[in-house]
């Protein structure tokens, strides 16, 4: 064993080695060539795309002329400026599709709900703007994430950064409703705490910004077009830790699936880096129209009619402009800066001094105007005096120092007047020290900057007036050691493009194209950029490294030998925890596999239904389709119910609303529903009702139905075809009013084993995994109903065994109402909903609802009631109507959320209206909104509003308000 052990180290090491030695010696694969797309033909060629996949393409393209590539207004689409065209990286990806696929993608700009109604209808094929994610893989074609959109902040320009807000005080983030950039705020850890505020359009947004009601706002990078509008007003600022969000081309069709998975393996097989650089040319794109909408004509003008720019550049002025002596080449950050610039405007520089000028001949450049600019000319009160122009944004921001040789003892303030000081002539920094010591005794001035610190060398002078930078590049770039900043100025030395006095629209379009360059980022890759200092340090080091790694590998190991048994331990540890991880998410997916399932069925009915009844020639026909359409809707509100009431129980928010109502009509209701499932499968359904039970009780039927029909419909659905179901309701006792009632749901179903039936009672499970699959359902009716029958001082339970059927059971606790014998449907006040002709005759309501389909609904619900009814689209309009004329209306029924004002101010401000205390009766407003949670209610109420009717609406319910109020 020792022996093999040694034999094992002996190869370790020597491998190592072998490694290290290839790397010491640079060997490596080449860099990959950037730029060019994958090399397939066409999309037949594409790896994995099968024969079938390649037929329905072709059929497509036989049936279509084009495909529609949807996409929302952003940087990835706009209407270029320019050109009056759409561009950007949209256009770029969509082209690429076309040449693959051999048939043109169209990109076209959407707004948000009509590209989704696009895609849904068919309009709209493609689009490159979901975020993927499990639910949405399940309901329609994803490809792979075809871009990476980083979130950024949006704030006002010169406003400080939020998370320097956040070291003095809570930070105030606006997000926009229902995107993703809330989640990922708080998962990331930014910050300890945050104030959140809600927006809902990009122009809220810039209102909150502009009145300090938000620090800033927190999105994708993508929204950044949707503030061009505001000019340089709003600017972007980075978001840390750096974080992003995932984007995927999806559609809807089932159709087009083969086109998404040809792409999908296209991305896998070389197509995702050639889309990753699509999406930087098309980031140029945008960059290119941003400034073109911020030019004036003028400029637009000097730049079709500009030839080659002449321009002056220092020599030495690392890491601004200097010539690398290394690489024979210059660089630096202003060559950067021009070379973007040209990419920008399509404007051309030409440098018009050579490698050895010194900065007296550079300035003479500037000044006479053979040079239109300058690498770097600060600003001083002196030169602003001879006319030089700047831009806005600086190339850098520096310090100016007194850098000294390492050995040189450090100086005070004081003491720099007894130092000898160099000052390179004609520069900003002798004159910056001249202004700051004018008396200095023992200054030298040298004709360059180079020479003074040659100067220094020879121990002519102590120091040199320069900057932070110029110490980087002695240290850095020259490689020169033993130097330092030995006096730090607290004064900041902000680099500039300088321009001569006659080039001021030159100067202007630099003002507005640096605000879109990356200036900091380039100027900060200088600032760290390393040559052959630290190369040489890691050449020496190297047999050091590699006698370190050679005795590391060989005590990792023996390590490893050591504590086998550990490591076998830690792994079952993990498999353990990685199977129960697994269940925990086959879980999830299956409930939301079953929901997908459970929420498409009735719209499949619903869609399917709408179209046979409108190509319907004779009347019974479209009452079928309507009345299977009626069927399927409320079908799919119970699922969503069903969703709504399990969120409430987990929040411990689910209440009672109880009311007094005809015990035998609510039961007759129930069956009568089920029934129709009954039938479909030729059931038997007996229903006995105990005859000493009261007519009228006091309770929320509503919710003691939800369970009756939670138990039946589970009955009918386990139940096989010509089975039988019993209900059965009996009266256990009466005490001080309060009845005590137990129902019994009885069939001839599957049965549930005892160990099922332990889960049977909790959310997102059901007796088996295979029951949704083959029964339906969402796993939460029995969960809900148990708390229902807890929440009415009851109990459910169960009897069953596998095969032989089950017997549900629950019994809870109730009020025995006043015993009155009409049979009229009767509101929440008791009072008759008769729904007769012009029995609102006369009355005058105002309907306040954004959306057209609500608004036409609610009027041919009301149109034979009598009633004189106007509507407003927002709040804004609802409070001008209203204030023309107070006494006009009688009541308002009023949305909540609503484009210009919401519901809830144009309450408040109804409310407030002076003149309105001189009408002889209160003006009623009456809620009516999907927002049917307990606190949505109260807010309503909390904003002036007198009661709240739920949507979709019920017309008994919509009668019951009008005769409680008119």
């Amino acid at each position: 064993m020792i022996h093999s052990i040694k034999n094992l180290i002996s190869t370790t090491a020597i491998f190592a080695i072998f490694v290290l030695a290839i790397l010491a010696a640079g060997c490596g694969s080449p860099e990959p060539s950037p730029g060019g797309p994958p090399r397939f033909a066409s999309y037949r060629d594409v790896p994995g795309v099968t024969n079938d996949e390649i037929a329905a393409i072709e059929r497509l393209k036989e049936l279509k002329d084009e495909f529609v590539y949807g996409m929302i207004p952003s940087t990835e689409l706009f209407t270029d400026c320019e050109s009056g065209e759409v561009g950007g990286y949209a256009t770029m990806f969509s082209g690429w599709l076309t040449d693959l696929f051999g048939i043109t993608f169209k990109p076209v700009i959407r707004e948000w709900a009509g590209l989704i109604e696009g895609l849904e209808g068919g309009s709209v094929h493609f689009t490159g703007d979901i975020t993927p994610t499990d639910e949405r893989h399940a309901m329609h074609f994803m490809t792979d994430p075809i871009a990476q959109r980083p979130f950024r902040y949006f704030l006002l320009a010169g406003a400080p950064h939020p998370q320097e807000i956040a070291k003095t005080r809570v930070p105030r983030l606006g997000f926009f409703d229902g995107a993703a950039a809330y989640s990922y705020a708080f998962s990331s850890q930014a910050y300890d705490t945050l104030q959140a505020v809600s927006v809902a359009s990009t122009a809220e947004g810039y209102e909150l910004l502009k009145n300090g009601e938000v620090d800033a706002l927190l999105e994708e990078s993508v929204i950044e077009a949707a503030f061009d509008a505001y000019g340089d007003m709003v600017v972007s600022a980075d978001f840390f830790p750096y974080i992003y969000n995932p984007v995927s081309m999806t559609a809807f069709d089932p159709e087009l699936a083969p086109v998404i998975s040809v792409v999908h393996k296209a991305l896998r097989n070389g197509g995702a880096k050639y889309v990753a650089e699509l999406y930087k040319r098309g980031e140029w794109d945008y960059k290119k129209h941003k400034l073109c909408m911020v030019l004036t004509e003028e400029e637009n003008a000097y730049i079709r009619g500009s030839d080659t720019i002449p321009f002056a550049s220092e020599h030495y002025n690392y890491p601004i402009s200097f010539y690398n002596k290394y690489e024979k080449a210059w660089q630096g950050i202003i060559v950067d800066l021009l070379a973007d610039m040209t990419e920008l405007t399509g404007l051309n520089f030409r440098r018009v001094n050579n490698r050895y000028a010194e900065w007296p001949e550079l300035f003479r450049l500037i000044e006479s105007g053979e040079a239109f600019l300058i690498a770097e000319l600060i600003p001083t009160d002196a030169r602003k005096e001879i006319g030089f122009l700047w831009p806005e944004v600086p190339t850098m921001v520096d310090n100016y120092a007194l850098l000294s040789k390492s050995e040189f003892p450090n100086v005070t303030l004081k003491g720099i007047l007894d130092v000898r000081v160099g000052l390179p002539r004609g520069t900003a920094y002798s004159e910056m020290f001249r202004h700051w010591f004018p008396n200095h005794p023992h200054t030298v001035e040298y004709q360059s900057s180079d020479e003074t610190f040659a100067a220094m060398e020879r121990g002519e002078i102590d120091m040199v007036i320069s900057s932070q930078r110029r110490l980087l590049a002695i240290t850095n770039y020259h490689e020169y050691p033993g130097y330092k900043a030995n006096y730090l100025f607290d004064h900041s030395a902000e680099s500039y493009i300088g321009f001569n006095k006659d080039h001021a629209i030159l100067a202007s379009i630099f003002s507005k194209a640096l605000h879109t360059i990356d200036v900091k980022g380039i100027s900060q890759q200088w600032a760290h950029r390393t040559y052959d200092y630290k190369g040489k340090i890691a050449h020496a080091q190297r047999p050091w490294l590699i006698g370190v790694s050679v005795i590391l590998t060989c005590v990792l190991i023996l390590f490893i030998m050591i504590k086998r048994s550990e490591k076998k331990r830690l792994e079952i540890l993990v498999h353990k925890r990685t199977a129960e991880a697994e269940a925990a998410n086959r879980a999830k997916s299956a409930f939301l596999a079953g929901m997908s399932h459970e929420i498409r069925t009735p719209l499949n009915a619903i869609i399917g239904m709408t179209t046979i009844g409108k190509d319907a020639k004779n009347v019974e026909r479209k009452d079928l389709a309507l009345s299977r359409i009626e069927g399927a809707s409320v079908h799919l509100l119970g699922i969503i119910n069903d969703v709504l009431d399990m969120s409430k129980i987990e929040a411990d928010k689910l209440e009672l609303s109880p009311v007094q109502y005809n015990f035998e009509k609510m039961l007759a209701k129930v069956t009568d529903i089920i029934r129709f499932r009954v039938d479909e499968k030729r059931q038997k359904l007996s229903v006995s009702v105990d005859d000493n039970i009261p007519r009228l009780l006091v309770g929320d039927d509503q919710r003691l139905a939800q369970v009756i029909m939670n138990l039946l419909s589970n009955a009918v659905k386990f139940t096989p075809e010509e089975g039988d179901i019993q209900l059965a309701v009996s009266l256990l006792g009466e005490s001080n009013g309060i009845c005590e009632l137990r129902v019994d749901v009885v069939d001839s179903g599957i049965g549930i084993s005892p160990e099922q039936q332990t889960r049977l009672f909790s959310a997102f499970k059901q007796a088996e995994s295979g029951t949704s699959r083959k029964f339906g359902g969402t796993g939460l009716g029995l969960a809900i109903s148990k708390r229902i029958v807890e929440l009415m001082d009851g109990e459910i339970g169960i009897e069953s065994e596998l095969g032989k059927g089950a017997r549900f059971f629950f019994n809870v606790k109730t009020q025995k109402g006043a015993d009155r014998r009409d049979d009229k449907p009767q509101d929440e006040n008791g009072n008759e909903q008769d729904r007769g002709t012009n029995m609102f005759a006369g009355k005058h309501i105002l309907l306040v609802e954004d959306v057209e389909v609500n608004r036409e609904i609610i009027i041919m619900l009301l149109e034979d009631s009598g009633l004189i009814i106007d509507h407003a689209e927002n709040g804004k309009a609802a409070l001008d109507m209203t204030a023309a004329n107070l006494d006009k209306y009688d009541a308002i029924f009023m949305d909540v959320q609503m484009p210009l004002m919401d519901g809830f101010e144009a309450t408040r401000q109804i409310r407030a209206l002076p003149a309105l205390s001189n009408r002889t009766r209160k003006l009623p407003i009456i809620a009516m909104t999907a927002n049917v949670f307990k606190e949505d209610i109260e807010a309503c109420l909390a904003s002036g509003m007198d009661d709240h009717i739920g949507k979709p609406i019920d017309v008994n319910d919509l009668i019951g308000k009008l005769r409680k109020y008119l």
